[in-house]
Formats: C-alpha cells, sequence, structure tokens
C-alpha cells in the first residue's frame, strides 16, 4: 500500500507540489523542485560567494576595516541578498553589547 503525501503550496509561485523543498533564504516556507533550482539554489551560492569575499577582506584588511567597508557598500546597494549576508556576517552576537 502506498502513502500518498499531500500537496503543499509553494510558498515562491503558489503552484501544489507532493516534493517540497526548503525556501531558505528566500522565504520562510517550502517551495517546489522549479522554484528550488531556478530562485533558491542560486541565491545559496550567491551567499556563499560573497561571504567568502567578505572572509578574505576581514583576512587581508582586518574586521573593522571590513565592516567599514561592507556598511558603506551595503547603503549605496539595493542588493538584498548582499544586504542579507552583510548584516548577517557582521552581527553582534546576541549576548554582546560592545558598539563595533
Amino acid at each position: 500500500m502506498h502513502t500518498y503525501k499531500q500537496p503543499v503550496t509553494c510558498t515562491l509561485c503558489n503552484q501544489k507540489t507532493i516534493d517540497p523543498r526548503n525556501a531558505q533564504p528566500l522565504d520562510d516556507g517550502e517551495c517546489c523542485a522549479d522554484c528550488d533550482n531556478t530562485f533558491v539554489i542560486p541565491a545559496r551560492t550567491a551567499i556563499f560567494a560573497k561571504e567568502r569575499e567578505i572572509r578574505a577582506y576581514v583576512k587581508s584588511n582586518g574586521r573593522v576595516a571590513a565592516r567599514k567597508h561592507y556598511m558603506a557598500m551595503r547603503q549605496s546597494s539595493n542588493n538584498t541578498l548582499d544586504h542579507y549576508v552583510i548584516d548577517r556576517f557582521f552581527a553582534l552576537p546576541k549576548d554582546d553589547n560592545r558598539i563595533q
């Protein structure tokens, strides 16, 4: 006897799918395989590349200089994935009250 899954609505395109995928970082819900391949995986790859770029800049110039550089870059950019990476990379830990 087969057990069939209930269809899930893709949070990106609103189509029904029986094979949902995690839509992070684009959405908190689940997406279809087409949206995963078209949007989610490229977004994750772009995030990984930007984090790698920031780490290299930090290694060569120091964290303070990198934070200033990328926060200035963030102000002049409208790329929300870059904003997401920069904010997450330079965020203070929740228990750290120091100003950077």
